[in-house]
């Protein structure tokens, strides 16, 4: 179990940073953030701050670990880099994860590595995960996307492929807790998300996981789509996940 009650996943930009540097310390500590950290677009490409680097990656790592360590230095972060190839390695022929992993530890930062379950049959990205070092006192996340939840409507071929997945990190269920993330919602209704998570909760709450968490984004690709008419005004629910 854990007392953290709120579960957000953050697209580690500046604009976040600045609001978590202004939050009440009450809500901090029941807060255990995840940092997506966004891949590299033009935007970074163009930057002047990296005009003269001939190792963009590892400097856009750097800088986003310092941003992560300014704002959870002495205490634990998911990171996860879900939205890059699994196979991404920095100039220097490291893996991305383990690569921000080392540096957020260097500032202090207890990282709790995420491990997707989508992208494990990736065989640079399992061995990278597989050569993370964690604390005996820590643990994992298992980051159980669109592709778990489907693997879920076959149980005996779900549990096998998660209990695979411990047995390659060589931990117990008890040293990993499990995020149901749903991605866009805003096609699914409460009883198409209730019925997902039960199927795979079904398979793994007897397994003894440390703790269980869901994710979902409420907001629609696009802000046009959020507002029906144009030029009018309406409260945008927001997304969050909650742990269980």
């Amino acid at each position: 179990m854990t007392a953290n009650n709120y579960l957000p996943i953050y697209k580690a930009k500046p604009g976040e940073f600045r609001a978590l540097a202004e939050a009440k310390k009450t809500h901090d500590r029941r807060t255990l953030p995840l940092f997506e950290v966004c891949r590299i677009g033009e935007g970074v490409r163009t930057a002047a701050r990296f005009k003269n680097s001939s190792a963009l990656t590892c400097a856009y790592l750097d800088e986003t670990a310092q941003r992560i360590a300014q704002v959870r230095s002495g205490r634990s972060a998911l990171v996860d880099a879900f939205q890059w190839n699994p196979d991404s390695l920095t100039e220097t022929g490291e893996h991305v994860l383990p690569y921000i992993y080392s540096r957020l530890e260097s500032m202090g930062v207890q990282v709790i590595p995420v491990i997707g379950y989508d992208r494990w049959d990736s065989t640079t990205y399992r061995l990278a995960m597989q050569g993370v070092e964690v604390p005996e006192d820590g643990y994992y996340c298992m980051r159980l996307d669109s592709h778990a939840i489907e693997d879920a409507e076959d149980p005996e071929f779900f549990e096998e492929r998660v209990l695979d997945i411990l047995d390659d990190l060589s931990i117990e269920p008890e040293r990993c807790a499990a995020l149901i993330d749903f991605g866009d919602v805003t096609a699914l209704s409460i009883e198409d998300l209730t019925d997902q998570a039960d199927r795979v909760m079904q398979v793994l709450a007897p397994l003894g996981f440390k703790f269980f968490s869901t994710a979902g984004c409420s907001l629609p690709p696009s802000i046009d789509k959020a507002v029906k008419k144009q030029d009018s005004t309406v409260i945008i629910p927001l997304n969050r996940s909650e742990v269980e």
